[in-house]
């Protein structure tokens, strides 16, 4: 299960960002907490993009290696900083900051995406459970 593996590395160190559209219980754990606007996620990763490239935080090496694309990538998230972000996401531009940076710079970072039970065709008969 993604949650006890998750709430395992919290007890262990690991910095937990939660960025979601909120729910009753989903800011039980995490470090920090992002409540992002409904289909603004993408513009949140573009402005934390940004700020990571602005900073100099590409790990090169990695870029390098493991993927293609990148100058196009980095030419494209100049468009989105966190201050022309911020009031579309609804996070403060200083917080995609921080954010970013901490993703950038810790010593292993991943993005976990789901839907929720929300968001799933099965959605009402969990609720019903």
């Amino acid at each position: 299960m993604p949650a006890t593996w998750i709430k395992n590395a919290v007890q262990k160190g690991v910095k937990l960002i939660l960025a979601d559209l909120g729910g009753p219980n989903s800011r039980a754990m995490p470090r920090m907490s992002c409540k992002f606007k409904p289909d603004t996620d993408v513009a949140l990763l573009n402005a934390m993009l940004h700020v990571i490239v602005e900073e100099g935080l590409v790990a090169e090496a990695f870029v390098r290696d493991r993927t293609s694309g990148y100058e196009a990538l980095r030419d494209n998230v100049k468009k989105f900083s966190p201050e022309l972000m911020a009031p579309v996401c609804g996070i403060p531009a200083h917080t995609i900051r921080e954010v970013a940076r901490l993703y950038a710079t810790s010593r292993g970072s991943m993005i976990l995406w789901g839907m929720g039970y929300r968001s799933t065709c099965t959605a009402p008969t969990m609720r019903a459970a």
